[in-house]
């Protein structure tokens, strides 16, 4: 099997040959300049490294029951294969306490740390509590229908957890509502609203003025206690603006004037923590028309998934110029050249707190590297790949055993230019 490098070379090729295939100029002039313009890497520039770093334990979901935060149906929900509870992340940890105090927040953290499950455990526990009160008590809204049916899907298996473990359903329900729904499903909802209802931003517009939904809109405005969206940094310019208006028409008209407002997100700032939970903390403010301040902004909490010491220049030497070790997965948290890579490259840290790098391409690493330890970048450059080539390995071997402890997992982003016209 190819690496990711490998592969990205083989892309690449193939595309320039795409696009030489269909270039026929006819001017020795032109023609070379275009040849010159092609080979710069003007129309490729070199790919950025982009890792996604380990986050902070925060427990596990039993720990939260125990503790009184959420109920013990909770327990029958989120375990493994091995019947053993869920383990969290701390930013998971700290949003489910806040929601379950009847407040507000937005997450915001990286790709694949679970940020979907912050609200879902909120709405549950509430629901839990609430069996029997009809009506839509939560709507959460996704820009992407392909998001909505991923959810669905995952609850769906939240719930084929719950009636293995109990041999009952859960005590509330959740449809879809993305317009791609059949007449009688569509139908069949509005008779019976669901306890939570998953949408989109567009169909969400049209609940609100649509005469034949008029049964799902009387049932939200009735009862809505939560208001959620997924991915907030989508919502930005003309659109964010059309969106902001949509959720203060629904709070003008809705019985319930204190609706909890959840947001989540990508990173939507830059700078140290304070000031990335200021900026998401206002943007919050402005989107639901409501009172957000930084505590009520959770950020990742990232920690290191090598070992925890600082490699010396001849150690960090020694490691990119002699032979790796490949004997085990401890030897690649003991690498001194993964260590550097992971509290160099991909984490940064501001006081006490550790922060994601910006995204740099292998050059730029390599050339860091090179000044470090006095060794040639091409050198650096062949050995940070099987570095990564490594790791990457390793990763999916635990991603098939369902485990979470990956070690430099990251994502190689190649922009490729629109080509244009010589003059």
């Amino acid at each position: 099997m190819k690496n990711i490098f490998d592969l990205h070379s083989d892309i690449l090729k193939d595309y320039k040959l795409y696009i030489d295939s269909f270039i026929n100029i006819a001017d020795d002039e032109i023609r070379e300049k275009v040849n010159i313009e092609f080979d710069s890497g003007n129309l490729y520039p070199d790919p950025l490294i982009q890792f996604n770093p380990s986050f902070e334990s925060g427990g596990q979901v039993e720990d939260l029951v125990n503790s009184g935060i959420l109920v013990k149906n909770f327990n029958n929900i989120f375990y493994d294969d091995t019947n053993k509870s869920w383990s969290i992340y701390k930013h998971q940890a700290e949003a489910i306490k806040k929601g379950n105090e009847g407040k507000g927040f937005i997450v915001t953290s990286g790709t694949g740390s679970g940020k979907s499950l912050t609200y879902i455990s909120t709405i549950f526990n509430r629901l839990f509590k609430n069996p029997n009160k009809p009506g839509i008590k939560a709507i959460i809204v996704y820009p992407l229908n392909a998001l909505i049916n991923s959810q669905y899907l995952a609850l769906k298996t939240f719930e084929d957890n719950y009636r293995k473990r109990t041999g009952e359903d859960l005590p509330f329900n959740f449809r879809k509502y993305t317009g791609q729904e059949k007449q009688i499903d569509r139908d069949s909802m509005i008779a019976n609203p669901p306890d939570i209802l998953l949408t989109n931003y567009m169909m969400l517009e049209l609940l609100m003025v649509r005469k034949g939904d008029e049964g799902l809109r009387n049932s939200f405005l009735e009862n809505i206690e939560y208001l959620v969206y997924d991915e907030l940094h989508v919502y930005k310019g003309r659109q964010g603006a059309d969106v902001s208006l949509l959720n203060r028409r629904i709070k003008a008209a809705a019985k319930n004037k204190n609706i909890i407002c959840i947001g989540t997100s990508a990173t939507m700032a830059s700078g140290t923590i304070d000031v990335q939970k200021a900026t998401v903390a206002k943007v919050a403010c402005d989107f639901f028309d409501d009172n957000f301040s930084s505590n009520d902004v959770i950020v990742e909490s990232l920690a290191y998934s090598t070992k925890d010491r600082i490699p010396s220049i001849n150690e960090l030497k020694i490691a990119v110029t002699n032979e790796i070790n490949k004997e085990s997965k401890d030897a690649l948290l003991d690498n001194s050249l993964a260590i550097w890579l992971e509290r160099t490259v991909a984490i940064t840290e501001d006081g006490k707190n550790k922060i994601r790098n910006k995204p740099k391409s292998l050059q730029k690493i390599a050339e860091r590297l090179s000044s470090e330890i006095d060794v040639s970048a091409a050198i650096c450059e062949s050995k940070i790949i099987e570095i990564l080539t490594w790791a990457e390995k390793i990763n999916i071997e635990s991603a098939g055993s369902k485990k979470k402890d990956t070690v430099l997992p990251f994502k190689l982003h190649q922009f490729i230019s629109q080509t244009g016209y010589v003059y």
